[in-house]
């Protein structure tokens, strides 16, 4: 989120800074790559993580206000964790069934 305290709107935008040393698909998405903050209002910026493995992930970004010279680098990181899934319960009894009986229970998963 940003806010323009100033009297008159300005435009913005985001650059990647692109890392020649690492050839794998980019992990971060800025969807707001171009804007305008009207005077007095705020903006929502918003970036997309998709990570295809566990670790811990970097981008790194210049913000950009053209009309006033302003440059700010910002670093975005990004950290995925193995899940750790439970049953709530370790067994499920369904009971005595006829052939071709139906019976139903239920458990809870947690993450």
């Amino acid at each position: 989120m940003a806010v323009n305290p100033t009297n008159s709107g300005y435009e913005f935008e985001w650059e990647e800074v692109i890392d020649e040393s690492n050839k794998s698909k980019p992990l971060f998405k800025c969807a707001t790559q171009r804007g305008l903050i009207l005077s007095g209002k705020k903006s929502e910026m918003c970036f997309e993580y998709t990570p295809d493995t566990v670790g811990e992930h970097e981008s790194r970004w210049i913000f950009r206000i053209p009309s006033e010279n302003i440059t700010a680098h910002f670093l975005i990181v990004g950290r995925v964790n193995e899940p750790n899934v439970l049953l709530e319960t370790s067994r499920v009894k369904f009971g005595p069934l006829l052939l071709q009986g139906k019976n139903k229970e239920s458990i809870k998963i947690i993450n």
